[in-house]
This record gives C-alpha cells, structure tokens and sequence, in this order.
C-alpha cells in the first residue's frame, strides 16, 4: 500500500501537472470505487471543476476543487493515477496510455494540460465528493493523527501521544493513523532500525533519548523517501508510470534473512498484528 513518500510524490505531481486547469470533461468508466455518489452525481459535480490546488491528507489525496468541492481519494493497494498529453500518447507515456485501456475507473479530460486516468486493479481504493464542511464525514479523515511533515508535529505533540499508548508497542504505534498519519510498514520498520529500538519494545520502556531520537527520524526518514520518489516492490507507480527508487536504500524492511548492513548479523522477521516485520535483533534493543 503507498505510504505517506508514495502518495506526497503522487501529490506534487498532481499539483504540477493539473493546478490551475479544469476538467473539461469526466467519464466513470467503472464505479465500483465510489463512495457515497453515484457515478452520474460524480460526473456532474466534477465537468468544469478548477483545479485550485492538490494536497495530502495522511494517505488521502485531496484535489481541492472550485464551489467549495473536493476529489478525495484513497489509493489502498493498488490505485493509480496515470498523466498523459493526448489520446496518442506524444508525450511517449507508455505505461498511462495502457492504463487507460486496462484497469480504468475514471478519466478526466483536462481543458488544457492533457488527460488525467484513474485504475485500480484490485478495487480496493476509495474515491469521494465532499464539499468543505463535509470532509469530516470520511471516518479516515475525521480520525486523522498529526501529520509528521506539517506544522504540528512537535516534540511536545509527539510526547502528548506516547503517553496516550504508553503499554502498546512502539511498532504498533508508528502504524496507528490516529496517532501519526502515513506511516505504513516500510518507514515503520526503517524508522526503528534507524533509532536503534526493537520493534518488539513498549512504549513506557523507551529512554528520553529513544523519544528525541524516533521524533526526529520520522520525518528524516520519510523525506529523504519522498526524495528518492517512493518505494516501488511491486505495484506502486507515480502519475508518469515510473517506479520510486527508495527501495535501494532500505535497512531491513524486506530483507529477512540477509545480513544486516551494520553488524553483518541476519536480518530477522517475525509477525506483529498480523503485519511483518523485520529488524535485527543485534543493532536494535
């Protein structure tokens, strides 16, 4: 599932491709990923919408639009946007222009900058209309924790919510979108390797310099992964079908039974919540 790099990219791009612009015209191909419209309510809201800006709501893109409207979509497993000039590819987007023939929910038609494309192969993803006073009735949305690359992620707001989870886990934390909004199961596992701290550890057994340290590796972390444009294992792609490439630069995540790249000792996995994780079991304690 995108994380928090994968859906910022997805984000930034959206924002410099389609900002400003207006959707000329919109087609629901398949509606099965509507929520709470119908897909006639859908293309009727949206035709002439603006586009006044895109941003990110934890995992949730959010593409504000003209009248007070919002175009909220979750991506899950598998859901992708695909940005392409025209219906004849010139801008040589090989990998759009095949999304737009296999997997399609949507396609916006944009008035100026080319056609937008929404698939999901696995159906999972979500896609919603709200107005602004609306926004809080997505259950994601209205239970959402503090954004680690805002401007309310403090030391003292992070502080504020260990004590709230104090007997759980700290893996199980990092991943609780009521607490931080994001994180997923690949920057949980690199943030704690990066600490030192064992996954495995509650949270009411951490040093004052465990806390200083996973604080500021959060968002280290998940910068420099919206630096390298995401992580890509398998299906995750950004709007121009390029792969991320953070998945070069990971510690543990994925690597079981490799040598760890610190102490040379085997990287261990082993099952939290149903969720894998890895870490070794030498360089964290």
């Amino acid at each position: 599932m995108p994380e928090l790099p994968e859906v910022e990219t997805i984000t930034n791009d959206l924002a410099s491709l389609i900002k400003g612009d207006t959707f000329l015209k919109v087609t629901v191909a398949d509606p099965f990923v509507l929520r709470d419209i119908s897909d006639s309510d859908f293309v009727r809201l949206l035709t002439n919408k603006t586009i006044v800006n895109v941003k990110r709501l934890g995992k949730m893109i959010d593409i504000v639009l003209s009248d007070n409207y919002h175009l909220l979509v979750h991506l899950k497993m598998t859901g992708k946007f695909y940005f392409f000039i025209d219906k004849d590819n010139k801008a040589g987007n090989e990998a759009a222009l095949d999304q737009l023939t296999r997997h399609t929910h949507i396609v916006f038609i944009m008035k100026n900058s080319g056609i937008l494309a929404y698939s999901d192969v696995r159906k999972f993803s979500v896609v919603y209309v709200k107005k602004d006073d609306q926004l809080n009735t997505i259950p994601y949305i209205a239970e959402l924790g503090v954004d680690p690359l805002g401007k309310d992620y403090s030391f003292s707001k992070f502080t504020q919510l260990l004590a709230k989870a104090k007997k759980r886990n700290i893996k199980s934390f990092l991943l609780d979108q009521h607490f931080i909004a994001g994180i997923g199961n690949i920057y949980a596992s690199e943030i704690l390797f990066e600490t030192g701290v064992s996954p495995l550890r509650t949270i009411n057994t951490l040093s004052s310099k465990n806390i200083e340290d996973l604080f500021c590796m959060i968002p280290d972390v998940l910068a420099r992964a919206v630096k390298a444009r995401g992580t890509t294992f398998s299906d995750y792609r950004d709007v121009s079908g390029d792969k991320g490439s953070f998945q070069s630069k990971l510690n543990v995540y994925g690597r079981q039974a490799q040598k760890c790249l610190k102490c040379g000792r085997e990287i261990i996995i082993v099952r939290q919540n149903n969720r894998s994780t890895f870490y070794c079991g030498f360089c964290q304690k």
